[in-house]
């Protein structure tokens, strides 16, 4: 994998993002990166990585979102047609645009386990735990 930033890591279409069409999403949690952050004495979790799915229509637009100590790159694209599994092409194109190469080829089945262990590896992350949402 290799990542070139491009406009400061926000590569985020606003026009991708369909709140009121949220479809599902997933979220990965740092759980190396535990603070105090919260003023009544709890823990937080740090979010790795917040990837949202959206169906307008019949096109699926992915935006995502990686949260690092020190910046946030971000990104989304759409996809549609026919024929192929549209979030698992959304969410690649999504990262293509934002300036990730050479990732592995992601499974038809939706699960992103393999881009995840990737962009974990990738970013220093060596225990996260994964949650997925439906809406």
């Amino acid at each position: 994998m290799k990542y070139t930033e491009k406009n400061g890591g926000r590569n985020l279409t606003p026009s991708h993002r369909k709140d009121g069409n949220l479809y599902k999403g997933f979220k990965v949690l740092d759980l190396s990166r535990i603070s105090d952050t919260k003023t009544d004495g709890e823990k937080s979790i740090a979010e790795f990585l917040d990837v949202r799915f959206y169906y307008p229509r019949e096109t699926c637009c992915c935006c995502f979102w990686i949260s690092l100590p020190d910046k946030i790159i971000s990104g989304s694209a759409k996809a549609g047609g026919y024929g192929y599994e549209k979030t698992t092409a959304a969410f690649s194109s999504a990262l293509y645009d934002a300036g990730f190469s050479d990732f592995v080829d992601f499974d038809a089945s939706g699960s992103f386990v393999s881009i995840i262990e990737e962009l974990t590896a990738y970013f220093g992350v060596k225990e996260y735990a994964k949650v997925e949402y439906f809406a």
